[in-house]
């Protein structure tokens, strides 16, 4: 037991209608109130009926009745005031400073609530509820806002970059591109190498993807310190010099990059190759992404492959075994998941364009539900696209690994569902 529950039972009204106070007074709830959240009684404003005669005041809640002295509130006037002390166990009773009793009840509800939130909270399951048991009607209703909720966490970042890029779009969607061609492990650092390019030095040289590969790799710092360099990083390393001379560029200092347990693939040297081409066949992507919105077109702007040396090569001046170093289907999904979506998401809310914001979460719907081990704890909840998986990822985040259920709408239908 705990207060929250207390507190969650009171305000979801999921108690019985009878209630009786210690001392035997008939008590009836009009009105739940309005939680505090300052240091004064949990409940203000509450309406309650109590042996015919109506009261509106503050109510407090305790685990315990004792729990009152174990808080501090003897001889605090804002609680002499409370018209009603709500308990889980009446151990006391509890009186005013002028010795009147305060009106206390036990709770009356349907126990079958505390052994439910008991088989949620103790569960080993990442959720223990039978999703096919739930009404659709609120299953779908709390994927909306859990998906909502997902893209504004993302959207606090892009704001970020977007003030950092002193409001342009096309320099922001760059940073924000460049962290997610990190892919979540290097994400920090790619972020802080695009950073230290402006995306308009690049565009000076778009039209040469050997000088946006030398501004890339060398601002990265992927070009010091190289003995022996091959023809094709000392070009790189010839370009760099003169390009960060001509904009007094310096490349970024303490980044570290990781490579360990990683596929050769999906080393931050070609995931910057790959963004390099991207740059080079591609300017003001951002305007070309706004107005590209299906996913064909969309998958269509992000399918690169990298110059050729990387077909040799994964690393500046490292020979390899020949191999393919396109942007894979799923890697491409993956950006317009957790990138395109996300920015034109809040490019709808800064312009307040519904219509956009409709067509950029219809994306969501058109893309299969990611492969990973979030989505796969859920797996008797029906999951068909990425609109559904991004909503379950935040449902995991924010929630389940939290224990946090009595914020969960699942879980309150489950509670509410199962009273007797």
């Amino acid at each position: 037991m705990s207060e929250k529950l207390l507190n969650y039972i009171w305000f979801s009204r999921l108690y019985f209608e009878e209630q009786q106070t210690l001392l035997g007074e008939r008590v009836r709830i009009i009105s739940p109130g309005i939680p505090n959240t300052d240091a004064r009684p949990d409940v203000f404003n509450a309406k309650v009926e109590i042996n015919g005669r109506q009261w509106a005041g503050n109510v407090e809640f305790h685990v315990r009745a004792s729990d009152w002295h174990r808080h501090n509130h003897d001889g605090k006037r804002e609680y002499d005031n409370v018209i009603l002390h709500v308990v889980f166990e009446a151990d006391e009773q509890i009186f005013t400073q002028a010795d009147n009793p305060i009106p206390t009840i036990i709770l009356n509800y349907p126990k079958s609530i505390l052994a439910n939130y008991n088989t949620l909270i103790q569960s080993p399951h990442i959720c223990p509820i039978e999703f096919n048991k739930i009404d659709s009607f609120h299953l779908n209703q709390w994927i909306d806002r859990l998906l909502i909720e997902r893209l504004q966490v993302k959207t606090e970042r892009i704001s970020q970059i977007l003030r950092e890029s002193q409001n342009n779009w096309e320099q922001a969607f760059y940073v924000t591109l460049c962290r997610a061609f990190g892919f979540g492990v290097n994400a920090d650092t790619m972020q802080q190498v695009a950073q230290s390019l402006p995306l308009n030095i690049i565009m000076h040289h778009r039209d040469s993807i050997e000088q946006i590969e030398a501004l890339l790799l060398g601002q990265a710092g992927f070009l010091n310190n190289i003995e022996n360099p091959d023809t094709q990083t000392t070009l790189w390393l010839r370009e760099y010099q003169f390009l960060s001379h001509k904009f007094s560029l310096k490349p970024t200092d303490g980044v570290y990059f990781k490579f360990l347990r990683m596929r050769p693939s999906g080393f931050p040297t070609m995931r910057l190759a790959q963004f390099a081409m991207l740059l080079h066949r591609h300017d003001h992507l951002f305007s070309k992404v706004l107005n590209n919105l299906n996913i064909k077109s969309l998958r269509q702007i992000f399918t690169v492959e990298a110059s050729e040396y990387w077909t040799t090569h994964y690393r500046p001046n490292y020979i390899a075994e020949h191999h393919g170093c396109s942007l894979s289907r799923s890697s491409i999904d993956l950006l317009i998941i957790n990138t395109v979506v996300p920015f034109l998401f809040h490019y709808s809310q800064v312009s307040c364009d519904e219509q956009l914001q409709d067509n950029t979460l219809d994306l969501l719907r058109q893309l299969k539900a990611e492969q990973n081990h979030k989505v796969a704890r859920f797996a008797n909840f029906p999951c068909p696209d990425a609109y559904t998986s991004q909503a379950l990822i935040q449902l995991h985040d924010n929630y389940c690994l939290r224990k946090d259920c009595l914020r969960c709408q699942i879980a309150h239908q489950y509670l509410k569902t199962n009273k007797d």
